[in-house]
């Protein structure tokens, strides 16, 4: 490699999008955009937390942590690649949003 294109050879250069640019920015922006607007939402009518929690976790949550887990425990070889994962992830979570509430 010549020092010419080492030198232009950097990091960012190496960056590339998952998917696309305009899918990955939707997909930080789009779901922030839609986070703060429920936030807002709550906010002005606090009666609707409980609704949209029940909404969130029936739609979203449950199946996002079962397809997790099921990937991560599909055998013994991914059962003991991620048993981090597994066993470590959850108490520190669940002391991390129990020390911030």
């Amino acid at each position: 490699m010549t020092l010419a294109a080492h030198a232009s050879h950097s990091p960012a250069a190496d960056w590339r999008w998952l998917h696309s640019r305009r899918f990955d920015l939707f997909l930080i922006f789009g779901f922030l955009t839609l986070g703060m607007l429920v936030v807002g939402i709550i906010m002005r009518q606090p009666s609707l937390f409980l609704p949209i929690l029940i909404a969130d976790l029936w739609l979203l949550g449950y199946h996002h942590v079962i397809s997790t887990y099921t990937r991560l425990c599909f055998d013994r070889e991914s059962f003991n690649r991620s048993r981090l994962l597994i066993f470590g992830l959850l108490p520190v979570v669940a002391v991390a949003t129990i020390a911030l509430a």
